[in-house]
């Protein structure tokens, strides 16, 4: 089981993640080690900071826009004559479409990770 302190030889998976192709240099000295590991973990850190944000903004947009955007279709969808199906229908559409075109995006590209932290190409 990895270690989630990042003691392991390779490491926890996260400090993998965070930082792949960065290895302490052979022959450092330990505090050399510890200062490079202790560096690995505030930019990880800081990454997931920035990802935290961004799923806060994310959470807050929604919140706020998803209600408008509700009644927006179901305006359209009365202003056309449609029925409530077609127009929640397409809500949802609308709604989910951004997620499964970066989702294939992404897969397309190949930038999801093995499962030992390498990116597959």
């Amino acid at each position: 089981m990895p270690s989630l302190c990042g003691s392991s030889e390779r490491g926890g998976w996260w400090v993998a993640f965070a930082a792949p192709s960065r290895r302490p240099a052979p022959g450092a000295s330990h505090a050399d080690a510890v200062r490079f590991h202790a560096s690995r973990l505030r930019e990880a850190r800081e990454r997931l900071w920035l990802v935290g944000m961004a799923c806060l903004g994310v959470g807050l947009s929604a919140t706020l826009t998803v209600p408008f955007l509700w009644r927006l279709f179901a305006w359209m969808g009365e202003r056309a004559g449609v029925s409530t199906l077609v127009w929640q229908t397409g809500f949802m559409f609308f709604f989910i479409a951004p997620a499964l075109v970066v989702s294939v995006l992404l897969l397309a590209r190949g930038t999801h990770l093995t499962s030992n932290g390498e990116q597959s190409r």
